[in-house]
């Protein structure tokens, strides 16, 4: 993607963001959407993945579907915990 060279890793955050979001977010349960910024937050993590990671999860839904699955368990992993 070529509007993401050169960018900071915040303005590559906005640039993937939106449209991460809207792609969770239809993966989502209606129970589930109020999570869906807080998903998209962790898989934008620059420390967990990498830009190019990124966007493959908007490309490959499959993938995306698993880091989605993967991020709710550990969500609520964190909510039985507390």
């Amino acid at each position: 993607m070529k509007d993401l060279e050169g960018k900071s890793e915040e303005e590559k955050k906005t640039i993937l963001g939106n449209p991460l979001f809207h792609k969770i977010n239809v993966l989502l349960t209606e129970e589930q959407k109020p999570l869906a910024p807080k998903i998209a937050g962790m898989l934008l993590d620059p420390e967990l993945f990498t830009t190019e990671e990124i966007l493959s999860f908007l490309e490959n839904t499959n993938e995306l579907k698993e880091n989605v699955t993967q991020a709710l368990e550990m969500i609520q992993e964190q909510t039985t915990e507390k």
